[in-house]
């Protein structure tokens, strides 16, 4: 056996004495003690028990050689495996020198650097097809240790159809060699040791190699001593250093797995060398003067590609430092990191050789190190890190975001020497993703903000109008003469069109919030067209203005889609058509294009429109020119407004026009066609409301914080067998619904002291305290949003009115409200 040269030796002990006597003073407290270390009774060769009882094999030796370099006293206590990891455990042992790491395991133990690499492979018996990768072992009997990591491996990838287990290795292999299955998995080192030792000569082992073991074999000490894991971990490597290893490692596996060769091989291999150089040497001489001239040639090349080897290195070497992301390479074992790149460098303000020979750990941010940790645990486990977001620190203490990247790099036994790590810097997409976040919560902040003024200025004017409106309504039922009748009719369409620019605006809103809900109805497009034509007819006989409905002979009798807002579509378009139009004809044309596709085109003689203008004229607030906002009014939001409703409807608009020649606005709306339906459309004209009969009038609650609103609801229902009481806000509502009886409450929602929405909750939960059945609630509110309706109905109103209020609908909503409910009867029962 070659030995280490003992010159070799003197100076690696040299060294290590150099080391040991700079720590001499931190393991005094260490060599006083006895350190007690757990031994397994049966794990050969790496663990036995000799005649004595004593602890021996493998890793006891190597113990004892760590434990003596260190000057370390040593007591071996021999058991089960599960009795000394217990007793480790508990804290009864101080080590263990034969422990395969895991992640279950790592939260228990502390554990020094592999000292061992194992790992599994296939035992076949002679002469039968050998075991080269794992999707050769499917569908054979294969034979295992039960509980063993081989167990464990071959449960996790499923490969169990005729697994076959035993107890030790030695049964699995002496199974094996009488024929009882067609492979076994065991340990390679133990395997082979068993078959020497046992002579089962028929057996052989194959080349496949199955990491099952982790990273291989090292000591385990308590957790949190890393005093004794440091003096264990120096120890381990002196040992490798001076030899000493390498001689425990033939003593016990030199019959099967060799760390070093005997003289009598080195005499043989340097027999046969010998001959093959001086057979070289004669050729060599024999072809020198035919060489001779190729030499130069060669010599030549050689020094050609020698030099352009030279550039290349030199080029990727340039291309390496430089490179945009940051690279470093890092030892496996100690996380020390032994070489970076420029770019790291300079993006952390170090020089490379302030960065070559720390730990990589002390280059993250104390904000990351428990995620560093978590990734470092999951490259020791993996091999390979993905895409972990993490921050680095400069030298100047600032933080870069970056993502990691990690891949290993192995030896030829597959143990990891050193990790490549690539930090990609992604500061300035984060620096931009906060921006975004921002300016998306400042727009949305924005939009709230817009939301409720809109809400807020609805209902501002909504209230005024409503008694406007409701005032023009009472005067029309009283006796004017032709001046006020034509003062009268100017108050009612001044309000009229106030409201319809109100509507336009929340529509707009509505639209851009997300917030407007389609409807789906049967409807005939013929009937729609007619009941359009009935608003603008009027007023064409008034102004002269031909105005025509021309329907395609293809359309079906019936469709589905939303027949109000199609109506508020074509509505719009025709009162611009009319409005712009002075003489001549308004036309408008509804033909099928496909089986569920129609196009509508409203065509015109007015007075056109500019190329330049036409590009935008579906832009909310635009007109096709300044002027006519003085001459023909309008808010420029109806155009807008149908863009967007048949955008929610799948549908497209355009326009065509020429300047004093007249305009052609076109649509293309999807409707689902029913053919086998049909709409009765004969009108049947709704009864009058009724008043229920009784005997004295109905007491009514009329919570409203504006006199002028109280005092034209009372108009509107003067006639009506009603009595009135009334509240200015919602908190006297509260108190004179509790201290009388009434059989209906008209309830404002925005007041002072408190709103309509907590008033009628107070109502309810009053009622239900009391066991009295519920008084029918309806919500008059100048609020017209969707969620003000929905806010209403939950609060536990039972209908909500938008104002400006129509006396018919109100009179005819109480009446209903009052039938259905039937209050009176039901309320003086509960009383």
């Amino acid at each position: 056996m070659i030995r280490v040269p003992i010159y070799i030796f003197m100076i690696v002990n040299i060294l290590c004495w150099a080391t040991l006597s700079n720590r001499v003073h931190a393991i005094e407290h260490v060599q006083s003690d006895v350190i007690e270390v757990g031994s397994e009774l049966d794990y050969p060769p790496f663990a036995v028990v000799d005649g004595q009882g004593e602890a021996d094999g493998f890793t006891v030796d190597l113990f004892k050689a760590v434990a003596k370099v260190m000057g370390l006293k040593v007591h071996f206590r021999v058991g089960p495996w599960d009795e000394v990891r217990t007793a480790l455990e508990r804290g009864e042992l101080d080590a263990l020198p034969l422990v395969s790491y895991s992640q279950e395991r790592d939260k228990l133990f502390d554990f020094t650097t592999p000292h061992t690499v194992s790992y599994a492979t296939a035992f076949v018996r002679d002469g039968d097809d050998l075991i080269q990768t794992e999707d050769q072992m499917h569908g054979l009997k294969i034979i295992a240790m039960r509980a063993d990591a081989t167990h464990d491996y071959l449960v996790k990838h499923k490969i169990t159809d005729h697994l076959i287990l035993a107890k030790t290795v030695a049964d699995v292999l002496r199974l094996l060699a009488s024929g009882k299955g067609d492979m076994a998995l065991a340990p390679r080192l133990v395997g082979l040791l068993t078959i020497q030792e046992f002579g089962l000569k028929n057996l052989i082992s194959s080349n496949l190699r199955l990491n099952v073991y982790g990273r291989g074999y090292g000591f385990a000490v308590k957790e949190g001593d890393s005093q004794l894991l440091d003096h264990l971990n120096q120890g381990l490597s002196i040992v490798k250093a001076s030899g000493v290893y390498d001689q425990l490692y033939d003593k016990w596996f030199g019959v099967v797995d060799p760390k070093g060769l005997d003289h009598a091989v080195v005499k043989r291999y340097a027999i046969i060398v010998s001959v093959i150089v001086v057979g070289f040497f004669l050729l060599v001489i024999f072809w020198f003067r035919i060489l001779k001239r190729q030499v130069k040639l060669r010599t030549k090349e050689l020094f050609e590609a020698n030099k352009a080897l030279q550039k290349s290195e030199a080029r990727f070497a340039d291309l390496y430092d430089h490179a945009p992301d940051m690279y470093v390479s890092v030892v496996a074992a100690t996380g020390t990191i032994r070489q970076c790149n420029q770019t790291l460098a300079d993006k952390l303000g170090y020089h490379k050789s302030e960065i070559v020979g720390r730990s990589i750990l002390s280059l993250y941010h104390p904000d990351s190190l428990v995620k560093a940790n978590e990734v470092f645990h999951r490259f020791v486990e993996t091999g390979e890190v993905h895409n972990a977001e993490l921050q680095l620190q400069c030298k100047t203490g600032e933080k870069i975001d970056v993502t990691l990247n990690v891949t290993a790099v192995r030896d030829d036994a597959g143990k990891v020497l050193y990790s490549r790590s690539c930090w990609i810097d992604i500061s300035n997409r984060k620096r931009m993703e906060e921006q975004l976040r921002s300016a998306m919560q400042a727009a949305q902040w924005a939009n709230q903000a817009k939301s409720a003024f809109l809400a807020h200025m609805s209902h501002e004017m909504r209230t005024p109008l409503n008694s406007i409106i409701g005032m023009g309504d009472l005067l029309e039922e009283t006796e004017l003469n032709e001046v006020q009748k034509k003062y009268l009719a100017v108050l009612v369409r001044s309000g009229t069109n106030l409201l319809a620019i109100i509507n336009d605006v929340l529509d707009l809103s509505k639209i851009e919030a997300g917030e407007l809900v389609l409807e789906s109805a049967h409807f005939s497009i013929k009937k729609l067209l007619e009941e359009v034509e009935e608003i603008f007819a009027l007023k064409a006989k008034d102004r002269d203005i031909a105005l025509t409905i021309n329907l395609s002979d293809t359309l079906p009798a019936v469709v589905v889609g939303d027949t109000q807002r199609l109506k508020q579509i074509l509505i719009n378009l025709l009162g611009n058509a009319m409005k712009f139009t002075v003489k001549g004809s308004v036309v408008v044309h509804v033909s099928r294009l496909g089986d569920d596709l129609f196009q509508f085109d409203v065509t015109d003689t007015g007075i056109g429109i500019s190329d330049g203008k036409l590009k935008t004229i579906f832009e909310p607030f635009v007109q096709a020119d300044v002027s006519t906002t003085r001459k023909y009014g309008g808010t420029g939001l109806g155009l807008s407004i149908c863009q967007q409703l048949l955008e929610q409807m799948k549908g497209h608009i355009w326009a065509v026009s020429h300047k004093g020649q007249g305009s052609t606005f076109s649509f293309k709306l999807p409707l689902i066609v029913l053919d086998d339906v049909e709409i009765d459309h004969e009108e049947k004209s709704r009864p009058a409301p009724q008043l229920p009969v009784a005997k004295d009038p109905y007491k009514v609650l009329l919570v409203d914080d504006a006199e002028d609103n109280r005092l034209l609801i009372q108009a509107f229902l003067k006639k009506g067998p009603f009595v009135f009481e009334s509240a200015c806000n919602g908190a006297e509502a509260v108190q004179k619904y509790m201290s009388g009886h009434f059989d209906l409450v008209l309830m404002d929602i925005q007041m002072p002291i408190m709103d309509g929405f907590t008033a009628t909750k107070a109502i309810r939960n009053w009622e239900l305290e009391n066991k009295i059945n519920s008084v029918p609630v309806i919500a008059l509110t100048a609020f017209a949003m969707n969620e003000d309706k929905e806010k209403a109905l939950e609060a536990g109103c039972n209908i909500h009115l938008g104002k400006p209020i129509k006396k018919g609908l109100l009179f005819a909503t109480m009446i209903d409200l009052l039938e259905k409910e039937n209050v009176r009867e039901s309320n003086h029962d509960v009383q």
